[in-house]
């Protein structure tokens, strides 16, 4: 194990989060358009693509922990590798972390504006459901005078007429 195979990892993970941005950026778009089928396939890969960095992260971890001589258990994180490196490898190492954070930062941002459109979304649908369901009507009794407060058992996509 190196320090090395640790960047190697770190890069594939930078990539991996990458095309994940790229598939939440589609989803935006999506969004906007209001494509249901389409979005499913983006949720579908957008799946795919978390296993795939999920399974790139274990690696790494399960590497980062024998490079440092702790139990796989323990969680190593990029400073505790600094030491175990050389001067440029640590100067990569470095740079690989800031380049992770900000697509990571990136993708939360992204992810968060998703979250708002489909939460404005859901709201706009059960607003107009809301309008559709029938309301309380008052109806009179067979002399008119005592008025009662009846509620519709049926909404307006009932097939009685």
């Amino acid at each position: 194990m190196s320090v090395q195979n640790i960047a190697e990892q770190l890069s594939a993970l930078i990539e991996e989060h990458r095309v994940l941005l790229g598939i939440s950026e589609q989803k935006t778009q999506t969004l906007k358009t209001g494509d249901a089928s389409v979005l499913q396939q983006l949720v579908r890969d957008e799946r795919r693509q978390v296993q795939r960095i999920t399974r790139i992260e274990r690696e790494r971890h399960q590497q980062a922990a024998a490079l440092a001589g702790v139990s796989p258990d323990d969680a190593v994180s990029i400073e505790a590798l600094k030491p175990l490196a050389e001067v440029d490898e640590r100067t990569k190492l470095e740079a690989l972390q800031y380049e992770l954070i900000q697509v990571m930062t990136a993708l939360q941002h992204q992810e968060e504006l998703n979250r708002a459109m489909l939460e404005d979304a859901m709201k706009y649908t059960r607003v107009m459901l809301s309008a559709m369901q029938p309301q309380e009507s008052t109806q009179y009794d067979r002399k008119g005078l005592a008025p009662q407060q009846t509620k519709r058992e049926y909404s307006v996509f009932d097939s009685r007429a």
